[in-house]
């Protein structure tokens, strides 16, 4: 479980940022302050917490400058802005000091969600043992993944569905399900698929069955390790 510390000087701001990180698996919003003072406090005294959602402008203390002090007392910690401001010199300094995404004001659960997945998986390449090669780093900065991407297609988001069809077991997946676990609509859900029946990961059939829309069935393609991959099935809508 990554530990998050919320700055927010607006205390309802503060708690849809909570909502909208505590949606997403894996992480847990430990506490939430008010100004930079507050929350350079809370990171010495509470050196467990990994990532902060740092707003830039508050009282007392900007969030530039909080996290100038703690970079210069030594606190390790990853941090994503949040903020209403778009000056180019305050973003410009945000990412000198290391922050990991810039997040602009108004934003929708779905940018939080996937910068938070992107933080997750640098967190786990990092956590893993052995050398890291240049693959590993491609897929961590989404290089090779967004080259070739058409429109629409986001490396997160298509990391995440082809994760769900390894991990599904034998058997017909309720796709009406694994698109609520992954806050995703069928629309949205068929798109993703269809790209993967395009590049030859998976195989898609259409059983017609007497009267009313079709069948759409998604299947793995047989391995030594599944030999006989059962399909994942949705009817049209």
């Amino acid at each position: 479980m990554i530990s998050v510390l919320i700055v927010e000087d607006d205390p309802m701001v503060g708690e849809i940022n909570r909502q909208y990180i505590e949606r997403v698996p894996g992480f847990r919003v430990r506490e939430i302050v008010a100004d930079g003072e507050a929350a350079l406090t809370y990171l010495l005294e509470h050196p467990q917490v990994r990532l902060v959602f740092l707003d830039v402008f508050m009282p007392r203390m900007t969030g530039l400058d909080m996290l100038t002090q703690a970079r210069a007392l030594g606190v390790d910690v990853d941090v994503i802005f949040v903020t209403a401001a778009k000056e180019k010199k305050a973003i410009q300094k945000g990412l000198a000091l290391g922050a990991v995404d810039y997040l602009i004001k108004p934003f929708t659960f779905e940018r939080v969600r996937l910068a938070l997945e992107k933080y997750r998986a640098r967190a786990r390449l990092f956590e893993e043992s052995g050398e890291v090669d240049q693959a590993k780093l491609d897929q961590l900065f989404e290089v090779s993944a967004s080259l070739n991407l058409p429109k629409g297609i986001h490396p997160l988001t298509l990391h995440r569905i082809q994760e769900a069809i390894q991990a599904s077991p034998a058997g017909d997946l309720n796709l009406s399900s694994l698109g609520s676990t992954l806050h995703l609509s069928l629309v949205t859900l068929r798109l993703y698929l269809d790209y993967l029946v395009s590049r030859g990961e998976i195989k898609k059939t259409i059983r017609y069955g007497g009267i009313g829309r079709p069948t759409y069935c998604y299947s793995r393609w047989a391995s030594p390790k599944d030999p006989t991959p059962r399909p994942y099935c949705f009817k049209d809508f």
